[in-house]
């Protein structure tokens, strides 16, 4: 008779980690009580994502914007690489090389928790010509209405979610990025009555979160010079100016890193551009660590005055002074 394999828990597998601390910090970065820019969704300028240790010693992340996303560590990887429970244990295990022989609960197997599919979401706008305040929100970086929708940035008259309508609250106002690529949108929602959750709307990272936006126009070319930033209003400030460039689905690290084999073909020296906050900077710097990459920030001391990204530095400074910055950092 063979003798019985041992598996881990998923209990086991927090146990061993410190219940889940050591993986939100593998992934996230150290952290404390005060909120940080959420992991789980893309565009969290204020960071609106908290961490904590439930009553059960097991630490818990909260997403209070977007889908308000929780879980623990498990649940993260999951929802990060987009995992079956089991695999996500497994990744864990290899990770951390995690011992067997150490569980308290060593005889039990990981058993895969089935999950009701997900019902695709489909994303359709009706576009209008800019208004006044369409208009406001990017000439401050001196971006302009026939550049943007060249670009496939377009004003919202009315979108919808599955057919369903969605509601526009007083003094709203809607942009939509198109991925013409791929055929997916993301909603950026902008206005005084708009919960931070319904700021940024995307049924993109339901078809890839590792997309790279405008990464198509490279296909089959070898550019010299290519500036891999976090978000595409950041993305048109370096287009406007005609360096070559790709935006992000997220600023973590990791979808960053399962980005980088296509960025690479594209690029043997890419420039990261992913901001001058903390979030920003460990991401950097851990991409640029293993591969050894070129990066740009916007200096640290604007920080006070919230600029931390190249589109925040355009609309205080203007883009000539973008520019100049750029090109001297980058010795171009």
């Amino acid at each position: 008779m063979g003798r019985t394999k041992k598996y881990l828990t998923a209990s086991d597998i927090l146990f061993l980690t410190n219940q889940g601390r050591d993986i939100w910090e593998k992934e996230v970065g150290q952290f404390s009580d005060e909120n940080i820019c959420s992991p789980v969704r893309s565009g969290d300028k204020d960071p609106s994502f908290r961490i904590k240790k439930g009553n059960n010693g097991i630490y818990y992340g909260r997403d209070y914007g977007g889908e308000q996303w929780s879980g623990n560590a498990i649940d993260l990887i999951q929802k990060l690489y987009n995992l079956s429970f089991k695999d996500a244990c497994n990744k864990i295990i290899f990770d951390f090389n995690l011992d067997r022989g150490e569980a308290v609960k060593a005889e039990k197997v990981i058993i895969e928790i089935p999950k009701v599919p997900e019902k695709p979401l489909l994303f359709e706008f009706d576009p209008m010509p800019y208004s006044k305040k369409h208009h406001q929100y990017w000439n401050r970086a001196e971006l302009y209405e026939d550049f943007l929708v060249a670009n496939d940035i377009f004003a919202v008259k009315k979108w919808a979610i599955n057919k369903k309508v969605q509601p526009m609250t007083d003094g709203q106002i809607t942009f939509a990025y198109y991925a013409k690529d791929i055929n997916g949108v993301k909603i950026l929602n902008i206005g005084p009555n708009v919960e931070k959750k319904d700021k940024w709307r995307t049924n993109i990272d339901k078809i890839d979160y590792t997309y790279l936006w405008y990464m198509y126009q490279y296909k089959g070319l070898k550019i010299k010079d290519l500036n891999v930033v976090k978000s595409v209003k950041d993305l048109m400030v370096f287009k406007i100016l005609n360096f070559e460039g790709t935006a992000t689905q997220s600023e973590n690290a990791y979808v960053l890193e399962q980005s980088m084999s296509k960025i690479l073909e594209v690029c043997d020296n890419p420039i990261l551009v992913m901001g001058s906050d903390k979030q920003g900077v460990d991401t950097c710097k851990k991409v640029q660590s293993k591969y050894n990459t070129r990066y740009f920030n916007t200096p640290k001391n604007l920080l006070p005055l919230n600029i931390n990204d190249p589109f925040g530095y355009a609309c205080e400074f203007g883009l000539k002074s973008f520019d100049k910055l750029y090109r001297k950092k980058l010795n171009l």
